[in-house]
């Protein structure tokens, strides 16, 4: 913890692409670079996106375009309010791209970091055994001003990994945000 709190910032090269954005009639750039400014809660920045010159900007009630001069070319307020009703089960655009994208990214980052915050509720449940694996696992409550996937997670982490620090292996989760019906 200690080594975490003393960063200021992430900077992570990704790679984006799969069945949940062609479904949603949206190309998204399948390389780019995340930048996750730890000075400001919740802050991300993915370039280029959508597109060669431009940023995209995630915080929790905002996201926006911006060229890299810094002028806005596009944004929305109240980005999660947006994903309710019918279009956005169908079809996104990139500031949609950007809101989720943004909050993932973020989170899966700072996990488990972030579970110290003031807010989140953990425990530890029961192992889970898989293919002759034991995972252990963390249930994971997330307090309402974090935007995420949904409130309730589990968390895997690999119980044979030399000791502390454990890996985070993988998560569980319903997504909220991609809209009503299953993809």
């Amino acid at each position: 913890m200690k080594l975490w709190r003393e960063l200021s910032r992430l900077r992570v090269q990704f790679s984006a692409g799969g069945l949940l954005f062609a479904s949603k009639w949206v190309v998204v750039p399948s390389n780019g670079t995340v930048l996750i400014d730890l000075s400001r809660p919740r802050t991300a920045v993915l370039s280029p996106y959508p597109g060669p010159g431009q940023r995209g900007v995630f915080e929790p009630d905002r996201v926006w375009v911006e060229s890299e001069d810094g002028t806005i070319l596009k944004e929305r307020r109240d980005p999660r309010e947006s994903f309710r009703g019918l279009r956005r089960a169908l079809w996104w655009d990139h500031l949609d791209v950007l809101y989720f994208a943004g909050y993932a990214l973020w989170n899966y980052l700072c996990a488990p970091f972030l579970f110290a915050e003031p807010g989140f509720v953990s425990e530890e449940i029961e192992p889970w055994d898989e293919e002759n694996e034991r995972w252990r696992r963390l249930r994971v409550m997330f307090p309402p001003p974090v935007p995420t996937h949904c409130r309730e997670q589990v968390f895997y982490f690999d119980a044979y990994t030399a000791s502390p620090p454990r890996l985070h292996a993988r998560g569980r989760w319903q997504v909220g945000a991609r809209g009503p019906l299953l993809l």
